[in-house]
């Protein structure tokens, strides 16, 4: 693919941070394979829904480096989102992002043979945790999206943004991937992903075809949207939000029963699983710092329980609190308020609506560096 002359100078100014630290800059995401999303504000002007995913590869791993990457994309008009990675996890961490840098990642700086201590050769070397963490940053990405709960109350739901749409169509191409990945049949392409669903939904997954027998429809054109947001299929339903949302918990309780081999059908119970899921120090020690860059004090559990999983859990009970008559299921964003305090310092009085709590979590997702099983 052609890449953009502002993307390649942002890379090119991040690499001055700390040349003898940077060995290769990586665009991974939808750009790497030129299905990105824009829509269009004016008939010359279109705006990027879609990040440019960027990774840098490093000698060792740098916080301050990435503050510095991250503030120098921040001044570009570029929709650019980075993570940082040590060549020497690239041996260890067996994720989706690093099975698609291996298979399409394009080398913006530095050497693609870098990437051949990645032991993941065919899709089935990815590990089932992924489709699990696929759908929690999906879930993640459902609540960033919504500016407010009241967009989503009966008096406005015809008039969902593009931001919010955009949500939607990902929430459902997220459960395809999910899905391709815990049968280990992930393909790199969001076109390829869906040409395989539709041809083994069915028989893969007879349990979710009995409840959703039009999920490769709603894939279909889900793809639609993110491919041409001119697209209107997803925006005539009026409840489209809601059917995304239950679609994507559905999903996620599959695939947690599937993967800790439980017969409970209660979606939180499922979640409680992920707390035994063995801490990782280095992960800890990273959100921390976060924090206190923020000027902030860590709480004590953020150190010994993977600050992640608890985020994403307390997203799962803040989406799960939108009733779809527009009113809210306070105990279930009570549990939500309750999870995020004990990972993320909140003012109590202040932080108790929706809204703000949703900010909370948000942030806190954004900070927090992403987990993976080894």
């Amino acid at each position: 693919m052609k890449i953009p002359g502002e993307l390649s100078e942002v890379c090119n100014n991040i690499a001055t941070i700390c040349p003898w630290n940077i060995l290769a800059i990586v665009l991974i995401g939808s750009f790497s394979t030129a299905e990105g999303t824009f829509f269009q504000i004016h008939k010359d002007e279109k705006k990027s829904l879609s990040d440019y995913d960027l990774e840098i590869l490093v000698k060792f791993y740098d916080p301050f480096l990435l503050k510095k990457a991250n503030f120098i994309a921040s001044q570009s008009n570029l929709k650019i989102s980075i993570g940082i990675m040590p060549i020497s996890q690239l041996s260890k961490l067996k994720m989706i992002q690093t099975y698609d840098m291996k298979m399409k990642g394009v080398f913006i700086i530095g050497n693609k043979e870098l990437l051949d201590s990645i032991p993941m050769e065919v899709p089935s070397d990815i590990p089932k945790y992924e489709a699990i963490r696929r759908l929690l940053n999906s879930v993640m990405e459902m609540n960033e999206a919504i500016g407010s709960c009241e967009y989503l109350n009966s008096s406005k739901r015809s008039n969902l943004t593009v931001k919010i749409k955009y949500s939607i169509a990902k929430s459902y191409l997220a459960c395809c991937t999910a899905l391709l990945t815990l049968v280990g049949k992930y393909l790199p392409t969001y076109q390829e992903r869906n040409q395989l669903f539709s041809k083994l939904f069915k028989s893969y997954f007879k349990e979710l075809h009995r409840k959703y027998p039009s999920f490769p429809i709603k894939v279909r054109l889900a793809l639609k949207f993110k491919l041409n947001t001119k697209s209107t299929e997803l925006s005539e339903f009026p409840q489209e939000w809601f059917e995304a949302r239950d679609y994507l918990l559905s999903t996620l309780k599959y695939v947690l029963s599937k993967y800790f081999r439980a017969s409970n059908t209660n979606l939180f119970n499922l979640l409680k699983n992920l707390e035994v899921l063995p801490p990782k120090p280095f992960l800890n020690i990273a959100y921390a710092l976060s924090l206190l860059f923020k000027k902030k004090i860590p709480p004590i559990r953020a150190f010994f329980i993977t600050s992640m999983l608890e985020i994403q859990t307390a997203g799962v009970y803040l989406i799960k609190s939108i009733n779809e008559d527009g009113s809210i299921n306070e105990e279930l964003l009570n549990k939500a308020r309750e999870k995020i305090k004990k990972f993320y310092p909140i003012n109590k009085r202040s932080i108790k609506d929706w809204n703000s709590i949703k900010n909370v979590i948000v942030h806190a997702w954004n900070i927090a560096p992403d987990y993976s099983m080894d």
